[in-house]
């Protein structure tokens, strides 16, 4: 089986203002520490937070890092050590919402868990989330609310949502909350799907907020790199 490194962009915008960084996102290949069955799984967390409650960077960082230690801690199954991720996720959530409820202040968290084994793209998505996979002549839209639940943070019970994908070199993967619909043209209309800047620019054209990763697998080692764009100058994708 291939292995690939991935490329990751993050796509930010808010109130009309481009952001090279993507609060919500975090993206680790395995320590030596890791648990059995988990010593091959890169994975990427991507979290966005709906709602009024205000959560700062620093704070959301701990929470994806967190749950990504419990997936790495986990040994057995992957969708177990997946699932056991989301409930941290959820129960530090829900428990902020109990406290401030009082106040009107809720915070629901859109959750996409990419695990990646050789080609093997494991997906949980928890809340209204979207991921996009586009192939050499074929595309998935992932999306289904009526499983994956209102958002982590709503209730007890962790509603997720699961499917797995089989990657290839120059594949795309988007992992967003909200999918803008003019992206359903620019990503799933694609034969063969378009070249990584180029689809990144294409998605950016698109107006108002974002809030996505864009990935690519290229063959590899199993690195991941977070490439970061100059927003102050042409969208060309800097490495980190």
């Amino acid at each position: 089986m291939p292995t690939f490194d991935l490329n990751i962009l993050p796509i930010h915008r808010i109130n009309g203002q481009e952001s090279a960084d993507l609060p919500g996102l975090l993206a680790l290949t395995p320590s030596r520490k890791a648990a059995r069955g988990r010593e091959k799984d890169n994975l990427i967390v991507y979290l966005m937070l709906s709602g009024n409650a205000a959560f700062s960077n620093e704070e959301l960082a701990q929470v994806n890092h967190n749950a990504a230690n419990i997936f790495y801690q986990s040994p057995g199954s992957l969708t177990s050590a997946m699932r056991k991720a989301a409930e941290n996720i959820n129960a530090v959530l829900l428990e902020r919402n109990l406290s401030t409820s009082g106040r009107g202040q809720y915070a629901l968290g859109l959750l996409v868990l990419a695990a990646v084994r050789e080609s093997q793209c494991t997906l949980l998505l928890s809340g209204p989330a979207h991921a996009v996979w586009v192939g050499e002549g074929q595309s998935r839209h992932i999306h289904d609310p009526a499983l994956s639940g209102k958002g982590l943070g709503s209730s007890q019970n962790t509603q997720t949502y699961l499917s797995q994908v089989e990657l290839h070199s120059n594949d795309l993967l988007v992992l967003c909350g909200k999918f803008p619909t003019d992206w359903e043209a620019d990503l799933l209309g694609e034969r063969p799907p378009a070249s990584f800047d180029a689809t990144y620019r294409k998605l950016t054209y698109t107006k108002g907020d974002l809030h996505a990763a864009l990935i690519q697998p290229q063959p590899g080692r199993g690195a991941i790199t977070v490439l970061h764009v100059d927003v102050n100058a042409a969208r060309q994708p800097q490495g980190q």
